[in-house]
């Protein structure tokens, strides 16, 4: 089977793959080679195909799948970190680290 992706234009599939990166169509189009006047034209018109909305379907489903996370776990942790921070525990860095207390945020 042929993959969505493999069925798109060089410069679409760039955009599909940046386009994945941080979900900007005007970015991911500058970062694919479209020009920058025209990027924010570009990715509204590759955003309306659907072939490309196909492409980038299976593009993210590839990473969540890699991650393996999905909405309703990303939804737990928030909500978990939403409790964690009422309780006024403190706001902890990637070491572990506290960075600053829910309290003094308010």
């Amino acid at each position: 089977m042929v993959t969505d992706i493999a069925k798109l234009s060089p410069k679409q599939a760039r955009f599909c793959r940046e386009y994945v990166v941080d979900l900007n169509g005007t970015a991911a189009a500058c970062r694919a080679g479209y020009s920058s006047v025209s990027a924010k034209q570009q990715a509204s018109r590759l955003l309306t195909k659907a072939n490309v909305q196909a492409a980038i379907a299976e593009l993210q489903a590839a990473v969540a799948e890699r991650l393996d996370i999905d909405a309703d776990h990303i939804v737990g942790e928030l909500l978990e970190n939403h409790r964690l921070a009422r309780l006024g525990n403190p706001v902890l860095d990637r070491y572990g680290k506290p960075i600053a207390s829910w309290a003094r945020l308010r």
